[in-house]
């Protein structure tokens, strides 16, 4: 059994397990960094630290949109920052998650819900940081 995060991106629900889940924040200013990959739109600074903005919706090949929530997950000293549409709330998945790509697909409750790996997402963000 896992509690799960589910949130919104436009017409998609998307999902991420519960312990990753940090806080929701408000989103407001974002520092532009030249050069970085369009999946990223800034760097934002949460209590003196600087939380990278990733957007899902690049990686699902949707237009970004302005959303003014973000969910700022962690991840050992991974910590980055998802902007969301809007919240759902927790809910318990009986089954085993899958964890093969950054995106699983699976049956949340008769709904499709795209559930967020955090390790293959963390290690996606982190080899497009980590190129100069």
């Amino acid at each position: 059994m896992s509690q799960v995060l589910l949130f919104r991106l436009e017409d998609k629900v998307m999902g991420v397990l519960a312990p990753y889940v940090r806080e929701t924040v408000v989103l407001g200013h974002q520092s532009m960094v030249p050069g970085i990959a369009a999946v990223f739109s800034g760097l934002m600074t949460l209590r003196g630290r600087a939380v990278p903005v990733v957007h899902l919706d690049t990686l699902l090949g949707h237009v970004v949109e302005p959303y003014d929530l973000g969910l700022i997950l962690e991840d050992g000293p991974n910590v980055l920052c998802l902007p969301v549409q809007d919240v759902i709330g927790y809910q318990r998945y009986d089954d085993l998650l899958p964890e093969n790509d950054i995106f699983n697909p699976i049956e949340f409750n008769y709904e499709d819900v795209e559930f967020v790996s955090m390790g293959k997402l963390v290690n996606f963000i982190t080899s497009r940081l980590n190129v100069v």
